[in-house]
């Protein structure tokens, strides 16, 4: 009865056996099947996990360990799972060259020791935990550059390309990772290098969250210093390996360490260390290292190590804020009791909304943004920082900047607790220790820092400063009627049925069309160079009581009601003020603009200035 169990179990297994290899076969396309054909072995770098290789002088195991290759024979070390990934490559892509089967051997009266197997020049196992498979090596074939080979568990023997041999080691010390600390710089969470008595250690909560020292003092690290520290770290290489007892620290100058850099690993138990000893020789070039927690001793070359001498100021953040231009929704300016906002309105343009309601100058506010958030920090100060002594108690100006558009933020004192966590607030008071410099203190961190004084330029208190340059705004077509009064004379063209302008006194002759198409360009967008302050417009005194020109620009359509421009004198820079009747707001216009708006528009068109020495009293 058990036996006739055990066969049917048995047909059973060769059924399911005969399924299996005719549903891979008929799964593999014509091309994969000569593929397979044309390779001498089939070995998977992907799903083997065990090497062995053999010679008379060396017997070395690796096997993969997750992501990483561990040396297990003759010595327990990581690999250099570089090295190792290649020599399966290629194993993987052998060609298959001449193939001599064992009935050809038998036939021709020789065995397959005269083809160098006996003993062989390598053996070389492959495989997982569940199946291995062993190739040997023998030796070189007659004709072209090719090497006999025979895997242990077949009769046949294959003649392949002997250039893979090159990559076999023939030391273990040639499959030894040479990196000195094993993992990547995204994995580290925390830093620590000692240097004498100094000690400086960096560390972040989670992977990408930002990078904090911890010590000597409590500050922002430079994201771009630390990964730079790290990626020379995981790239320091050891030169070669020496033989000795890592315990005798002093033998080798570890019991009091140049350079000291530990570092903790998401993942990883313990810490990684890697110490720094002594010259190997009078030249020092060289010194002697130790990593740990292998206790693996080595020499690294002095070049490698200049990246990670590296003190205090070159990891600080020199970045006085870390949000960026574009991640900036509200701009609060304070100066004592005063303050004015501004926001990012839904559709990306920029406005006043607090002392008054306007829309505010793009290029203004993106120099504003550009100016602090790419603010450098010029020094810090050498003790705990006296905030009344360095004018920030209170402070000169306090500009607060915001990812989201809210209601103006709490004044300073009461409104600290108030601050998302999004919030960055900068506190700017006395002059520095130079005149180029001021202090300024940064929340919700609390440092104080000394910073340049270019960002100065781009704060006030004055509206008018960040107002929006547009004056008036016309759509050409709806202009039906333009006329300029000046000097006791005027000038009027009204837009004909045609589409033309046409002089409203014929005596003033014909109209030259494309100055009042210049004009008309102007007008369309016509923007201020600058406008002026309280106590700067005192009307007489600049042209404009009464003006010295007045354009009128006649509507059609919905748009029906007339604009009125004054224009006065003469600016230093060759433009002229003016004023918008009915509004307030004295500007001042560029030259090419006050030049277009005064030209007359009958017969050659000469500039305002031509036309005023040709006719002046």
């Amino acid at each position: 009865m058990r036996f006739r169990t055990t066969a049917w179990l048995l047909l059973v297994v060769l059924l399911l056996g005969a399924l299996i290899f005719l549903h891979e076969r008929r799964g593999l396309s014509t091309r994969e099947r000569k593929e397979r054909a044309r390779l001498a072995l089939r070995i998977n770098p992907a799903t083997t996990t065990y090497l062995r290789l053999e010679t008379t002088n060396l017997v070395a195991e690796c096997v993969r360990d997750g992501e990483q290759w561990m040396l297990i024979r003759p010595i327990r070390a990581r690999a250099e799972a570089g090295l190792v990934e290649r020599i399966l490559y290629a194993l993987q892509n052998l060609g298959r060259g001449e193939t001599i089967t064992a009935q050809q051997m038998q036939g021709v009266g020789v065995s397959p020791e005269m083809y160098g197997f006996q003993p062989p020049r390598y053996r070389l196992t492959t495989g997982d935990q569940l199946r291995r498979r062993t190739v040997l090596v023998g030796r070189d074939a007659p004709l072209g550059e090719q090497v006999y080979i025979r895997e242990e568990s077949r009769p046949d023997i294959l003649a392949v390309d002997k250039r893979w041999l090159d990559l076999l080691p023939e030391g273990a010390d040639e499959l030894r990772d040479r990196t000195l600390l094993a993992g990547r710089p995204e994995q580290v969470q925390r830093l620590e290098i000692r240097r004498g008595s100094g000690m400086i250690q960096v560390a972040r909560p989670v992977r990408g969250a930002p990078w904090q020292i911890q010590q000597p003092v409590s500050a922002r690290a430079s994201p771009s210093a630390v990964q730079k520290l790290l990626e020379a770290l995981f790239l320091l290489r050891a030169e070669r390996f020496v033989e000795g007892n890592p315990a005798d620290l002093a033998a080798f100058g570890f019991d009091e360490p140049r350079l000291r850099i530990a570092l903790v690993r998401e993942g990883a138990p313990g810490e990684a260390a890697v110490l720094v000893g002594d010259a190997v020789d009078r030249s020092t070039n060289a010194f002697y290292a130790l990593c740990r927690p292998e206790d693996t001793l080595c020499v690294v070359s002095a070049e490698g190590l200049k990246s990670l001498v590296t003190g205090l100021e070159d990891l600080r953040d020199l970045r006085l804020m870390t949000m960026e231009p574009q991640d900036i929704r509200q701009v609060v300016v304070r100066e004592g009791e005063r303050s004015l906002v501004l926001q990012q309105q839904q559709d990306g343009k920029w406005s006043l909304t607090e002392p008054r309601i306007w829309r505010a100058d793009e290029s203004t506010v993106r120099g504003l943004l550009l100016a602090w958030t790419g603010a450098a920090i010029a020094g810090f100060p050498e003790a705990t920082t006296n905030l009344a002594a360095v004018g920030l108690a209170p402070p000169s100006w306090t500009l607060a900047f915001s990812n989201r558009r809210s209601e103006a933020s709490a004044p300073p004192g009461a409104g600290t607790n108030r601050v998302a966590a999004e919030d960055v607030i900068v506190e700017i008071g006395a002059p520095g220790r130079t005149t180029a410099t001021r202090w300024a203190r940064v929340l919700p961190e609390g440092a104080v820092y000394e910073i340049s004084t270019n960002g100065i330029g781009w704060i006030s208190l004055d509206p008018l400063f960040y107002r929006d340059r547009g004056i008036l705004v016309l759509n050409p077509d709806e202009i039906a009627r333009l006329s300029m009064t000046r000097g006791g004379r005027e000038w009027a063209v009204e837009r004909g049925s045609d589409g033309l302008f046409q002089a409203m006194d014929p005596e003033q002759g014909p109209v030259h069309q494309e100055a009042v198409q210049a004009l008309m360009r102007v007008l369309q967008d016509l923007h201020a160079e600058q406008f002026l302050t309280a106590g700067q417009g005192d009307l007489a005194a600049l042209g404009l009581e009464p003006p010295g020109a007045v354009l009128t620009i006649g509507l059609r359509g919905t748009a029906a009601l007339a604009k009125t421009l004054w224009l006065g004198n003469e600016t230093a820079s060759g433009g002229c003020y003016g004023l918008l009747q009915g509004q307030e707001l004295i500007f001042t216009l560029p030259a090419d603009v006050a030049d277009s708006l005064q030209r007359p528009w009958y017969g050659a068109p000469p500039s305002h200035r031509q036309h005023d020495e040709g006719h002046g009293d």
